[in-house]
């Protein structure tokens, strides 16, 4: 059950979003929890503890219309059939990484809100997402590159591009990615898993 407003609704948050445009959708989203919200905008733009950052992650995790809040305000990191959008001229370097907002992303894939999971939140209090990208056209494929100075990288190769702790990320994400993947269908029972706000697939 996904909270759209104020209004509790059985339909999950990319159904809801499917017929509105992207500046449409960033004020809806944005209206949603806006009490826990707030409580937690107060350390955005700041650099925070470890212990806040796993409290934030955790309520984003276990509040839904609080994780759907946030997401027009976080970053993006995108694969293409398990490659990672990475600079390679910029490698070992902080932004080797490309990181994408949600309008830029959603720009290229309209489809964002179906797969996209949730990763950590960032020192800065940001919560950082993944999307997978794999059914956009060629062309979208090589004008994302040509725009953000990126080029989707063989993770193996990507590991060795950035710090420990973002090839951390980098693996984190593609397991999750995987993880969803595979797990479509209860592997007991066989019906249909769920998606939750935080893009996980619940059994």
């Amino acid at each position: 059950m996904s909270a759209w407003c104020g209004l509790q609704t059985h339909q999950p948050l990319h159904t809801l979003t499917h017929a509105y445009s992207t500046m449409s959708i960033l004020p809806l989203l944005r209206r949603l929890a806006p009490p826990l919200r707030a409580s937690w905008l107060r350390i955005q733009g700041r650099d925070i503890s470890y212990v806040e950052r796993v409290r934030f992650l955790q309520e984003l995790k276990v509040h839904e219309s609080l994780c759907s809040s946030f997401i027009p305000d976080g970053k993006f990191l995108v694969y293409h059939y398990g490659k990672p959008l990475l600079r390679v001229d910029k490698a070992n370097t902080k932004d080797a990484i490309v990181w994408l907002t949600f309008t830029e992303v959603k720009n290229y894939y309209p489809e964002l809100l179906s797969s996209y999971v949730l990763l950590d939140v960032s020192e800065e209090g940001k919560p950082r997402y993944s999307v997978q990208v794999g059914g956009i056209p060629s062309y979208t494929k090589e004008k994302l590159e040509d725009e953000t100075g990126g080029i989707f990288t063989d993770l193996r190769l990507g590991m060795f591009m950035v710090s420990w702790q973002e090839a951390h990320t980098l693996s984190r994400a593609n397991c999750v990615h995987m993880w969803n993947k595979n797990n479509a269908f209860c592997g007991k029972c066989g019906a249909p898993t769920k998606r939750n706000a935080s893009g996980r697939w619940l059994l």
